[in-house]
Parts: C-alpha cells; sequence; structure tokens
C-alpha cells in the first residue's frame, strides 16, 4: 500500500498527538500537498528529510517532521478532533488511516515490538513537541526548534573526543546550561516588593500596559500575590505584585499578605525594590533588599520621580543597581526592564547551542559524570536523538 495513514500515539486525549502517513507520489500536484504550509511557505513536498518544520494544517498549528523520501510525521495537538481533522483531510486526499491495519503495514514485525519502540520513540518527541508548542515567544520557539541540529553537534564532538577528559568538560558545559533552559517555557519569576504605598501596583501597570493591580491611595491596598504574565526582551517573565510590607501592622489579612510577600521573594529568581521617592528611603526598604540580595539579583526602583524628593533620600543601596522612574508617565520603564532582561539571562545562548531541555538527554549525561563511561553515553544519546526525530524505516 502507497498511501495510509496511521496514529501513532496512544488513543484518547493527551498534549501532543503524532500521525504518520505514507504516500510514494507526494509532488506539488497532489491533493494532499497544500494540506500544510510552513511559517516560511514550504508545503509537504518541499519540506526536508530530517527537518522539523513549525506551520498550519488549515488553521491547526502543527509541526511536521519528513522522515524519509516517502513519510511524513504530524504532531498536533493531542484532543480527538485535531487528529480526527487530519486524518480525515489525508483520506479526503487520497491517504487513507489504516490503524486497524498495523500488522499488514508493518509486515511481519512483532506488534508488541512495534508499540514498544513507539513508546519510546513517544517519550522525547512528545516531550520536545510539548515544550515547543508550550513556548510562549517566537526567541524561546527558535531556541526549542534548534535542539535536534544542536544535539547532533553535541554528539559529533563527543565522538571526536580523544579521552573521558576532555568529554566531561563538554557534559558540564551542556548541563550549565540547565536553569536557563528550565525557563525556555516556565517564565522567569520577577518579584516586585516595597512599603505600602510605594508605588509597586502602578508600576506594575506601566509596564503592563493595563490596570491589572489596583492603584488605590489608601496604604495596604494589595493584599495578595497578583501575577502578570509579559515577555520581556523576548523572554518569558511573570511579574508579581506583592503585598506592601510595613513591620508595625496589625491587620491578620494584611500580615498573611505580608508573609507571602516574604516567601515570594525567596522564590522568585529576582527582585525589584520599590522605594517611594517623595518619602525618602526607610528601614523597612532596607530591610527588604538585604533579604534579598542575598540569594537573588535585586535592584531599586525610586518611584514617583516627577514629585520633590525627600530630604532624608540618601541613597543607602550600595553598588545595587538603582533607577528613577515615573509610573504614571512610564518614564525610566525602559532602564528598568533593560536591566531586568541582562539579570535574568545575562549570556544568550547562540542559535547552535545544545541545552539540556530533554530529560534522557540529561540523564545520561549526568550518569556520564559519575560512571565515565564514554562509549555508553555516546551511544545512549545517539539513540534519543533517533527517537526525537522518529527516523525508523517502519
Amino acid at each position: 500500500m502507497d498511501h495510509f495513514a496511521e496514529r501513532l500515539t496512544g488513543p484518547g486525549r493527551g498534549a501532543v498527538a503524532v500521525i504518520r502517513f505514507h504516500c510514494s507520489q507526494l509532488t506539488a500536484d497532489h491533493p494532499a500537498d497544500s494540506l500544510f504550509r510552513s511559517v516560511g511557505g514550504r508545503s509537504l513536498s518541499q519540506c526536508k528529510v530530517g527537518k522539523i518544520t513549525y506551520g498550519d494544517w488549515r488553521q491547526e498549528d502543527v509541526v511536521v517532521v519528513r522522515i524519509s523520501s516517502n513519510q511524513w510525521e504530524v504532531n498536533c495537538h493531542g484532543g480527538p478532533a485535531p487528529v480526527q481533522r487530519i486524518l480525515k483531510d489525508l483520506q479526503a486526499a487520497g491517504i487513507k488511516n489504516t490503524d486497524d491495519q498495523r500488522s499488514t503495514i508493518e509486515g511481519k514485525q512483532n506488534a508488541t515490538d512495534m508499540h514498544a519502540s513507539l513508546e519510546r520513540q513517544g517519550a522525547i518527541n512528545g516531550r520536545w513537541q510539548q515544550l515547543l508548542l508550550k513556548s510562549k515567544t517566537m526567541v524561546t520557539a527558535n531556541l526549542i526548534l534548534s535542539q535536534p541540529d544542536a544535539l547532533q553537534g553535541l554528539i559529533n564532538r563527543l565522538n571526536e573526543c580523544q579521552d573521558v577528559h576532555q568529554a566531561t568538560q563538554i557534559v558540564k558545559h551542556f548541563l550549565s546550561w540547565k536553569p536557563f533552559a528550565d525557563h525556555l517555557v516556565e517564565p522567569w519569576v520577577v518579584a516586585i516588593v516595597g512599603e505600602p504605598n510605594a508605588g509597586k501596583s502602578s508600576f506594575l501597570n506601566a509596564v503592563v500596559g493595563y490596570q491589572r493591580s489596583i492603584v488605590f491611595e489608601q496604604p495596604g491596598t494589595t493584599r495578595d500575590l497578583i501575577q502578570c504574565d509579559v515577555v520581556i526582551a523576548g523572554w518569558p517573565v511573570q511579574l508579581v505584585d506583592t503585598a506592601g510590607i510595613r513591620s508595625d501592622s496589625q491587620d491578620d489579612i494584611e500580615l498573611r499578605g505580608i508573609s507571602a510577600a516574604k516567601n515570594m521573594i525567596q522564590a522568585a529568581d529576582l527582585c525589584i525594590v520599590i522605594s517611594d521617592q517623595n518619602a525618602g528611603w526607610s528601614d523597612q526598604d532596607g530591610a527588604l533588599l538585604d533579604l534579598a540580595r542575598q540569594r537573588i539579583p535585586v535592584c531599586v526602583v525610586h518611584n514617583k520621580s516627577d514629585l520633590p524628593a525627600a530630604d532624608h533620600m540618601a541613597d543607602e543601596t550600595g553598588d545595587i543597581d538603582s533607577f528613577s522612574v515615573t509610573s504614571t508617565t512610564g518614564e525610566g520603564i525602559q532602564s528598568v526592564l533593560e536591566w531586568v532582561a541582562n539579570a535574568l539571562v545575562p549570556v544568550v545562548p547562540s542559535a547552535n547551542e545544545p541545552l539540556p531541555v530533554l530529560a534522557p538527554f540529561v540523564e545520561a549525561c549526568e550518569t556520564f559524570l559519575i560512571t565515565q563511561q564514554l562509549p555508553r553515553l555516546r551511544q545512549e544519546l545517539t539513540q534519543h536523538l533517533g527517537s526525537l526525530l522518529s527516523m525508523s524505516n517502519g
């Protein structure tokens, strides 16, 4: 049979579904060729073998991998509707769904062995597709898309190693990107802290561009954590507006909000201390700064720079970066955002940098650092890459 399609992932709802189809005569004039267009304008017949291509399947976001001259894999959202739609489109183009005939399609291959192989492939390929589909920015999506080629480069360098010591340095460098790789999908968390009525909510509103937080003259208005997802210099960031922190509060609800704010400082990747320039630098500002600087990058934002500065506005921040802003007009906000981007990602990886985004690759490298078994590492990484690309002839 020259034209058939099959679903590789299991039945039912999932995060990602994979459909493989075979067509020995898929050219530009074939009905199936018009079903897909990549972001660069490529059709199915124009996809290159072994390359991962992101695009549109009749208004459905998909990732297509051409695994041989006459085989393609379509990775889509795992709900039943997208899967059935793609299979129906293929059938209308003359490529029938043969899920119930796998034993015939695969010849004499044992069905149990086939499913086990597909599960191994799916564990890696599915995770990679989830990362891509959950990516919120073009910068992170492009880095994830580049990983198959980048990981092939990692394997090539390991194959060229003359000794275990050289391989160890390559593996340690690869794993050193783990903190960065973890945030390609999950956003960095930035805590915005300060005394009541210092202007934290106004600052957040100025960054986000709409009034997400309540701005009110009465101190202590924000008693819960308010979270906003934004993109800063291409990186996903979650800004968290916390309750105003003051040492003399007796309100039980406010005290719980203050406790949550302090916990957020401990959990965040970065902290911005908002100080009211009109009121002046306080002991509480200094306490917040000391609490944050113990574990994460921190800067000080002197808010309300359009108002006269207090006489006791002595800058006690030391070598900590500080900025003057006016949240109501947005003046100075861009400088703060540039600092945030540089503090979160001080070194941006190149487009061909292999990143530890997939657990099997990370686990294999971590095991190597213990066992120092270089041949085993080469073999495992090669197998994992093969599963990622699903480069089989089945």
